[in-house]
């Protein structure tokens, strides 16, 4: 049962890695640039990690915020 859990993990640091190669900037720059965003905007709204999603490319950085719709 822990493979299926990791499996998740390891396409979500694949695919930070691969961004992060395409952006010229560091996993770990991406990964902070990912936080910061998270603590910004949740200090207006009420969110959780889990309903946020950042989606980096070359020209733009993509926020989606999921969750129950009202």
């Amino acid at each position: 049962m822990k493979r299926r859990a990791s499996v998740p993990i390891a396409r979500e640091r694949l695919k930070v890695l691969l961004v992060s190669d395409r952006i010229s900037c560091t996993a770990g720059s991406l990964e902070k640039m990912e936080k910061e965003l998270y603590n910004v905007i949740s200090k207006y709204l009420e969110i959780t990690k889990e309903e946020f999603e950042v989606q980096v490319t070359h020209t733009h950085i993509h926020i989606r915020i999921t969750g129950e719709e009202l």
